[in-house]
């Protein structure tokens, strides 16, 4: 085998194995926040967490943060996400009213008639 060609793949084998060192790093740092996460939730939203194999969603600031209980025994997190805010659509009148620049308005205007013709 050529020398450059073995030395492409160890360097595609170091590469292989610096991220898999990460991604372990990185799953056991999600791990551990989620044991500081549910020990302050079981700590001040007791009221809250879910019983008999349940699942619930604990809203915290603009955070969801979904727990299930395991057959009365412990708590699990599932999931942390980020409140959704569903996007506003722009119409013609509220990019007038927002002052728009003329190419906005005039790509608007085009979107508008063609949808009005069809």
């Amino acid at each position: 085998m050529d020398q450059e060609i073995e030395e492409s793949i160890k360097k595609e084998c170091n590469d292989i194995m610096y991220w898999n060192s990460k991604e372990k790093q990185a799953k056991k740092a999600q791990d551990e926040a989620e044991d500081r996460l549910l020990d302050f939730i079981e700590e001040h939203y007791k009221d809250q967490l879910p019983i008999d194999g349940k699942i619930v969603d604990i809203k915290i600031g603009k955070y969801e943060v979904c727990v299930a209980n395991q057959r009365n025994k412990y708590n699990t997190i599932l999931y942390v996400e980020e409140e959704y805010k569903p996007v506003i659509p722009v119409t013609l009148e509220s990019a007038t009213a927002e002052d728009a620049p003329s190419w906005a308005l005039a790509a608007l205007s085009s979107l508008f008639s063609k949808t009005e013709e069809e």
